[in-house]
């Protein structure tokens, strides 16, 4: 190939310098002598330059062989824009079935005409400055396939000319889909969180601000993005730093969430703010920042004091006439104003019964409240469950004799003596007992058993009544459910919920069984020794249903 290359251009050179010295006649030793020497050096020129051409162009058709099964597209063209060589994956990707079906051909047989002028105008750029370009190639198998190629353009230079253009093109399709959704979700997050009525935004944890949305924006008065890398300090939110910023600490270090209110008045408006602070994880789960959440809740905070001054006013206007009432009638009762005719005191204690019943409903109703609102702070003492079980009994001797009934002591432990609330506890066992007697089949016996283990102290009533569905019994501790739609009374359904409530502060669990035999029993586990009041985030348990 080289001597073919070498003597074209001598052969050439020689038959012109024959035919000029035969034309003209002007030929000597000498002047032959340079003209043929002028004529090698032409030569040795056009064969050198022909030479690097072809060894450049072999070593890139080298390197497509090395990489002929690459997943990269790779190939080499010259400036006319003809392909000299290419890999199998190009050629394949055009639809050939080997590369030399590929050589010789020209891009407007391989392209549509859609990104023809595109490639071109590309091509002409590099050959113009012979600087490297990198773009993205996209191309559709049909109408749903869609293929994106990161491709990279090289110029090709020969003794410093550009000879052509070498390219390789990577598969990024799965990687330019991914960004096209991360793009289109940030669109929808963005969209979401500056349409909401919260106030939004995300401190590092030096404090500063990283990202707020545009109601918060609005709040402290900047313009979007103008808040980055300030903190709360730098803000007119300033002299709320500290409320607002609350368990800042704590939530960072101990990875939890923690909510407070606070009141602000910012431009002559005055507000009740819900600040929720929760931590932000990077990937190895490290707490790398603080996003708040601030909702406005003027309309709750009305609506807690309307709720206040509802219960407040219930508490009034119904438990103290009735507290009125059954003092008057204990009186009567006692014979303090005369002694009673036995129609007179049946009808009496009837009355009294009565406002009893109502009373413990009310009061009911009031501990529900008081509970849910987390305005009940227990306070514990050492109390004898025994005797406060005495004591209700005598309260309710009245019902108990009037339904025929017998309350027995099954078991007795060593000691009675647990910590907790008196008033609360008492309750709950008035509520334990009152369903006894009111549910219990007339004549029977209500059995009350308790057990001391040192650790948890069991409290059990049982009674001889209609047996209880197992789905009915867990519903029972429920807000407003009870078994009266079954039986001839008259209650709120309240009972054991408040006494679930008062158990589960007091650490402890309700206790529910029904048994097919006729008899039910109720009751409660908690631990013997408590110094405060619990946790009581953790899950309620109802045993031995």
């Amino acid at each position: 190939m080289r001597q073919k290359i070498l003597f074209l251009p001598v052969g050439i050179g020689l038959a012109l310098t024959v035919f000029v010295f035969y034309k003209t006649e002007f030929y000597n030793i000498k002047n032959i002598f340079w003209f043929l020497f002028v004529l090698f050096c032409v030569s040795l020129i056009f064969y050198s330059r022909k030479h690097f051409k072809i060894q450049a162009e072999k070593q890139l058709i080298d390197i497509c062989q090395i990489f002929q099964n690459s997943p990269d597209l790779i190939y080499y063209k010259n400036k006319k824009g003809k392909y000299i060589t290419c890999n199998l994956s190009f050629a394949k990707a055009h639809g050939f079935d080997t590369v030399d079906d590929v050589i010789g051909k020209e891009e407007n047989e391989l392209y549509d005409k859609a990104i023809l002028d595109e490639l071109k105008r590309i091509d002409d750029k590099i050959i113009k400055t012979g600087v490297p370009v990198r773009f993205l190639k996209m191309s559709k198998v049909n109408s749903e396939n869609l293929f994106v190629h990161e491709v990279v353009k090289i110029p090709v230079k020969v003794q410093g000319k550009i000879s052509g253009i070498a390219a390789i093109g990577r598969d990024v399709t799965e990687q330019y889909k991914l960004q096209e959704y991360l793009i289109y979700k940030q669109a929808q997050l963005s969209s979401f969180l500056n349409n909401t009525s919260l106030y939004i935004f995300m401190l590092d944890l030096d404090g500063k601000i990283l990202l707020g949305n545009e109601k918060f924006n609005e709040l402290i008065g900047l313009d979007d993005g103008a808040c980055l890398g300030k903190t709360i300090k730098d803000t007119v939110l300033s002299g709320y730093y500290d409320v607002l910023l609350k368990d800042f600490n704590e939530v960072v270090s101990e990875k939890s969430v923690r909510t407070n209110d606070i009141f602000i008045e910012l431009n002559e408006e005055k507000s009740w703010l819900k600040v929720v602070k929760a931590p932000v994880f990077d990937k190895n789960q490290k707490v790398i920042g603080v996003s708040c959440v601030m909702n406005n809740i003027n309309e709750e905070v009305k609506l807690n004091e309307l709720k206040d001054m509802f219960w407040a006013s219930l508490s009034h206007d119904l438990k103290t006439p009735l507290t009125a009432q059954i003092r008057a009638l204990d009186l009567v009762l006692k014979n303090s104003f005369g002694k009673l005719s036995d129609a007179q005191r049946d009808i009496i204690e009837q009355i009294w019964g009565s406002n009893k019943q109502l009373y413990r409903m009310v009061t009911n109703l009031l501990n529900t409240y008081k509970n849910e609102d987390g305005l009940v702070r227990l306070q514990f003492s050492k109390i004898h469950l025994k005797r406060l079980t005495e004591d209700v009994i005598q309260e309710l001797t009245l019902f108990i004799r009037e339904r025929n009934l017998k309350i027995e002591f099954s078991e007795n432990p060593e000691s009675d003596v647990i910590s907790a609330d008196e008033q609360e506890i008492r309750r709950v066992i008035l509520n334990l007992l009152s369903n006894a007697v009111f549910y219990a089949d007339n004549g029977t016996n209500v059995r009350i058993a308790m057990h001391n283990d040192g650790n948890e102290f069991v409290y059990e009533v049982t009674n001889n009544s209609n047996y209880i569905e197992k789905e009915s019994l867990a519903q029972l501790f429920d807000k407003y459910v009870s078994v009266c739609k079954n039986v001839k009374r008259t209650g709120t359904g309240l009972g054991l919920y408040a006494s679930r409530q008062i158990i589960h502060a007091h650490n402890g669990f309700m206790l529910a069984k029904s048994y097919i035999e006729g008899y039910n029993m109720f009751g409660f586990v908690v631990p013997v020794n408590q110094e405060k009041q619990v946790n009581t985030d953790r899950p309620e348990i109802i045993k031995n249903l």
